[in-house]
C-alpha cells in the first residue's frame, strides 16, 4: 500500500472528493473516522465510488449504529448545501438510492466521466469489472471475501487477547496478501487497459481497497482505497491536481 500524506486537520475545501468502499452497515466500517473527515472537508463535486453501504436498503437490518447513520446524513447535508453528489453503483450497494431517499439530490449511474479543472477526462466507476476473479467466478470472489473477513476477526481477537497495539492487523495482512499474490497489480493493469480502449485520460475507481494515485504511460490511475482499513480519499485541487490523502484520528 503506498503511503499517503496525512491531512491537515484544519477545514479544507477541494474542487472534488472521491470516496469508495465505506461499507456502512458493516462492523468493519470506520464510520466515526469518516464522519470526522466529512466535518473537515467541503467540495464542489463529491463522488461516492461504490460500496458505500453493504446491501443497502431503505430500512437497514440489523439497525445501523448511530455513527453509520450520521455519515449518511452528513453526505445528504453536503448535497443540500450545494455539493454535486454522484453515486457510482458498486457490487455491494445496488439499492443505495433507496437508502439515500429523495430529500437531497443524488446522481446515480454505473459510471461517470469527470472533467478536471485542467481539462482531463477521467472515467469514474467502482471497478469490479477489473477484478478477474469476480468476473470469472463470482462464488470464488465471495469465498475469498468471507475468508478475508474471518482473518480480520481472528486478528481482532488476537489483538484483544494479547493487548497488542497493532492497528487493524487483519486488514493490513489482507492487503499484503493481495500484493504478494499479484492481485493489486493485475487489477491496475486491467483498469489501464480498459482506459486505453475508451480514449480518456485516466480512471478513478475503488473495489480493490488499494489506495493509489499515479500516472503510468501518460494515463492517470486513481484508487480511493477504503474506509475499513486505509481511511483514504482522492481529492482534486482547484488546478486539477489529484492527491491521495489519509485521515487519522485526532487522539
Amino acid at each position: 500500500m503506498p503511503s499517503a500524506p496525512l491531512v491537515d486537520r484544519r477545514r479544507a475545501r477541494y474542487r472534488s472528493i472521491f470516496l469508495s468502499d465505506v461499507h456502512l452497515g458493516s462492523r468493519r466500517a470506520q464510520a466515526e473516522l469518516l464522519l470526522d473527515f466529512l466535518r473537515h472537508h467541503r467540495a464542489e463535486f463529491l463522488y461516492l465510488v461504490g460500496d458505500i453501504a453493504d446491501d443497502a436498503r431503505a430500512q437497514p437490518f440489523p439497525p445501523w449504529p448511530d455513527a453509520h447513520r450520521a455519515v449518511l446524513e452528513a453526505l445528504r447535508t453536503m448535497a443540500r448545501a450545494g455539493t454535486r453528489v454522484h453515486h457510482v453503483t458498486g457490487n455491494h450497494d445496488p439499492s443505495f438510492g433507496e437508502l439515500w431517499g429523495g430529500e437531497a439530490e443524488l446522481a446515480i449511474a454505473g459510471e461517470f466521466e469527470h472533467a478536471t479543472a485542467d481539462g482531463r477526462r477521467l472515467w469514474v466507476l467502482h471497478g469490479e469489472r477489473f477484478d478477474g476473479v469476480v468476473q470469472r467466478r463470482r462464488w470464488l470472489g465471495a469465498l475469498g471475501d468471507a475468508l478475508a473477513r474471518a482473518l480480520e476477526r481472528t486478528c481482532e481477537a488476537l489483538e484483544i487477547l494479547t493487548r497488542a497495539q497493532v492497528t487493524r492487523l487483519g486488514l493490513v495482512l489482507r492487503q499484503r496478501c493481495k500484493a504478494w499474490l499479484g492481485y493489486t497489480a493485475r487489477f491496475e493493469r486491467s483498469a489501464l487497459s480498459a482506459v486505453r480502449s475508451r480514449s480518456v485520460d485516466g480512471v478513478i475507481c475503488g473495489h480493490a481497497h488499494a489506495p493509489a494515485s499515479r500516472t503510468i504511460d501518460g494515463l492517470y490511475y486513481g484508487n480511493g482505497g477504503d474506509w475499513v482499513g486505509s481511511a483514504t480519499a482522492l481529492v482534486e485541487h482547484d488546478d486539477g491536481r489529484i492527491e491521495l490523502l489519509a485521515w487519522r484520528s485526532a487522539a
